[in-house]
C-alpha cells in the first residue's frame, strides 16, 4: 500500500490518494418481511487490515421496544464474534447506526479472511445494509 498521486479532472492539479483506506460491506434483503435471525451472508476480505468503525442502514426506521434494540447485527470469523461485547451495529430508534468500533474482541482481519453477518434480532427491518471501514495494513 502507498500513497498515488492522480490528476484531478476539475482543478488540473496533482492529488494525493490514501490507498490505505478500504471497506466491504453486507446486504439482508427480507424481500418485504422481516429479516428473520441468523447466519446470511460471507465476504471474503482481500487484504490485511483493521476494523475503525462501521455504518448499519435499514430501509426502514427501526422502533426498537427494549433495550436491545430492533436490529441488531453480528460479525462471525469461523463461527466466533469478533465483536464480542463490544459495541455491536444497532437499530433501535433511527434507520442508521454509525460509530468506531469500541470493546470489539478482533479488529485484526487478515486477507482471506471469511466474515459472515449474522442478525441476532431484527423486529421490523426488511433489508440492512451494514458497511465496514479499515485501514489497510
Amino acid at each position: 500500500m502507498s500513497l498515488k498521486y492522480v490528476i484531478n479532472p476539475t482543478t488540473g492539479n496533482m492529488d494525493i490518494v490514501n490507498d490505505f483506506q478500504g471497506s466491504f460491506g453486507f446486504t439482508v434483503d427480507g424481500q418485504s418481511l422481516a429479516i428473520s435471525p441468523g447466519n446470511y451472508t460471507d465476504v471474503i476480505i482481500p487484504y490485511n487490515c483493521t476494523i475503525t468503525n462501521f455504518y448499519l442502514h435499514s430501509i426502514d426506521a427501526a422502533t426498537g421496544v427494549d433495550v436491545s434494540g430492533d436490529c441488531i447485527i453480528d460479525i462471525l470469523r469461523l463461527g466466533v464474534s469478533i465483536i464480542g461485547t463490544g459495541n455491536k451495529p444497532t437499530l433501535s430508534s433511527s434507520s442508521s447506526d454509525a460509530q468506531n468500533v469500541s470493546g470489539w474482541t478482533s479488529v485484526v482481519v487478515t486477507k482471506g479472511d471469511r466474515l459472515t453477518l449474522t442478525v441476532t434480532s431484527a423486529a421490523t427491518c426488511t433489508k440492512i445494509i451494514c458497511s465496514v471501514f479499515v485501514t489497510k495494513n
